[in-house]
Formats: C-alpha cells, structure tokens, sequence
C-alpha cells in the first residue's frame, strides 16, 4: 500500500489503520474481502456518518452543563465555490456541524442570521454560550440579530482576526518624511514583519492567545440582566457575586484567598464554588469557551486537504460527509487514552515528524487542525 499506493508513512500511526490489522490478525476473517471503490465513496461513508453522531452524543450530553461555542467563517474552495462552515466548540474541542454551500446566494446579514439561528436551534438555545465571527460589517449586524433574539446568547468578536488587523497596521508603517522621527525609534516593526512572514506564521497573533477565560470585566451587571431575565434569579444571583466580589460568607478565609493566586481557574470554582451554585455553574461554562473562531479557519485545511486540485470532482454533499467524518473521528480519537501513548501517541499532530514541529517535517494533519485554543498541544 505505502509503495505502490504512494500512502504516507505517518498513516502507519493512524490508530484506525492499527486497529484494523490487529483484529485481522486475532480474527477468521478468511475469505474477506475488502471493500471497493463504489462502496467507500457511496454506501459506507453515508452509514459512517451516522454511526458518528451517534458516538459523539456523549458529548453533546454534556453541552447542558459545559455550554458551547458557536463559530462560523466563510472560504471558497478550489473551483470557486463559496461556502460557510458551522462548528461548535466545546471543552474537550471544535466539533464540526455542517458545511452550507452559498452558491448563487447572496452572503449578506439576512443569510448570514438565518445560518447561525437554525444551527443554534438544533444545537439548543440553552446550550449555546456565544456566538464568534469576523468582526467584518455583515457579522456585526448578524450578533446583533442573535443577540435580540437570544438575550442570554453573547456575539464575540474572533480575537485572532482582530489582532491579525492591528499588526497589518503595525507591520506596514507610513514612510512619510514628517514621520522620521518616529520611524527612527520604531525601526524594529519592518524586522518583525519579515520574521513573521519567514518563518511562515500563519496566524500569528494567536500564538500569544492562551487564555480560555471569557472576562466581563465592567459589564457584570449588564450580564447578569441578560442572562437572568426573572427578577428572583438575578436578585439571587448578584448576592453570589456580591459574596465573591467583596470576599464574604465562605471567600473570606484563607485557602480561598490564597488559593486565587495559585489555582486555575476552572480548579479553583470547582474547590471554593461551592457556596454559589448558580455562579459556579456560570463560571465553569464561560471558562471552557475560545476566545477565537480560529478552528473554523483550520477547518477549511482539511477541507482543501479532501477538496484539493487533484481532487476537485468530489460533489460538494461527499465533500462535506468525508469532512464531517474526519473531523469528529479525530475529536473522538482525542478522547480515548491511546491518544497519548503507543504508536499512535499524538497521531494527528505533526505527521511523519512530529517530534520537531517545524514547518517542513509537519504533516497535512498538523496543519489542518492544530487548533489555537488546544494550549496543552503548545509543547509537543
């Protein structure tokens, strides 16, 4: 297969491929044969994708108590097609939902809302968090929409993209000769501008973005207000944060002072969030959630990975089945514990070289789903 096939040496890693060999071998299997071309393009793969679902409804069991993400961003693929992607970030990672071909349509705010709020109505309302986009004009009126129609729902502006315009600006300064002065002390942006683009940093601003945590430093109350329209709850609601805010009741002891300088976090609301119920549970939702829709980006590699040039007569519902397969088997592949161990230890990071991380030894997988919000994947 590896020679004749021209497959990849790193596919050897790939634990569905071991796992196949090792219960051929402790199996009879004799007089097996191997699926064909018709068959995997066509009758496994529509059976495959719902036997996916139904392996990741664990984890859509636990949107309730963790909340999600919604991120969506737009792409046009190697035949000129426009397309918008949907997926839904939740605490373990990026779950891909749907692919939405915009042929023909017209990819205004209208369109845009209608995408967004039919996916947060088969998502569940109650489960979603917030919303990330591009901060570009028809995303700003589209969390707008959401936000009227989903009081409790936050639109966030995508953080990567935002720092990406900021360091455009930074990056290409004006040479203009009133501006001498200035470009004497700031001489070094030019430098960083080409060390950014040498060294192939594709999204650069997100390697400085390791937080997980959504702050709503100064809007509390306003918060609050939305996310608990009765009276009662909120009234119940601003004790807690007033208990939390102030150090009283069970903050006022040591260890839970202490402790706010040492812990996580997620580690410390679990240990001393005890005594605010409803404000723990808040806590624990909005410390799972990115702070970036940069896995909607990434998701668009392993689109072109399948979509490619060579491989461009793929019709577009084939095209988004083989993705939504890919991308959730590695999801779920995360979750088991021969991630991390044996042949396939971190098999869908770095290909054939992942023991060095630099661009030219990286595998397609590394790139096409190394997400910005996965920091624990950072030292690898």
């Amino acid at each position: 297969m590896f020679f004749t096939g021209g497959l990849s040496f790193h596919f050897a890693r790939i634990p569905h491929y071991v796992n196949a060999f090792k219960s051929a071998c402790t199996n009879q299997i004799s007089g097996h044969l191997p699926p064909g071309y018709n068959s995997l393009r066509t009758t496994l793969l529509h059976k495959e994708k719902p036997n996916i679902k139904r392996l990741l409804n664990p984890i859509k069991d636990s949107w309730v108590l963790k909340g999600v993400s919604v991120c969506s961003d737009g792409w046009s693929y190697s035949q000129r097609r426009p397309v918008i992607n949907i997926l839904v970030f939740c605490e373990i990672g990026p779950m891909f939902l749907k692919v939405v071909n915009c042929e023909g349509e017209v990819k205004d705010n209208h369109f845009i809302d209608s995408l967004l709020t039919n996916s947060i109505r088969e998502i569940g309302p109650q489960n979603v968090v917030q919303v990330i986009t591009d901060n570009v004009a028809n995303c700003k009126a589209v969390g707008l929409h959401v936000e009227a129609k989903f009081p409790h729902i936050f639109w966030t502006r995508c953080v990567v993209y935002t720092l990406n315009l900021a360091l455009k600006n930074i990056c290409s300064p004006s040479t203009h000769p009133k501006y001498d002065d200035v470009m004497e002390v700031c001489g070094w942006i030019p430098k960083v501008s080409s060390i950014i683009a040498n060294n192939g940093f594709r999204r650069f601003p997100g390697v400085f973005l390791h937080t997980k945590t959504l702050r709503l430093v100064g809007k509390e109350k306003k918060c609050l207000e939305r996310y608990f329209l009765n009276d009662v709850e909120r009234r119940q609601v601003n004790v807690e944060y007033a208990n939390f805010s102030m150090f009283l009741g069970d903050f006022r002891g040591s260890d839970s002072m202490n402790d706010r300088g040492f812990l996580t976090s997620d580690i410390w609301w679990g240990i001393h969030g005890s005594s605010i119920k409803t404000l723990q549970a808040i806590a624990l939702k909005l410390l799972g959630q990115p702070c970036s829709s940069s896995c909607c980006e990434l998701n668009w590699s392993t689109y072109n990975f399948i979509h490619s040039m060579r491989r461009n007569k793929i019709a577009p519902q084939r095209a988004e089945d083989l993705v939504f397969v890919h991308t959730n088997l590695r999801l779920l592949s995360r979750r088991t514990p021969s991630y991390n161990e044996g042949v396939s230890q971190l098999w869908d990071v770095g290909g054939d070289g992942y023991d060095s991380m630099e661009m030219e030894n990286a595998g397609m997988l590394e790139i096409s789903d190394f997400s910005l919000d996965e920091p624990q994947l950072d030292d690898v």
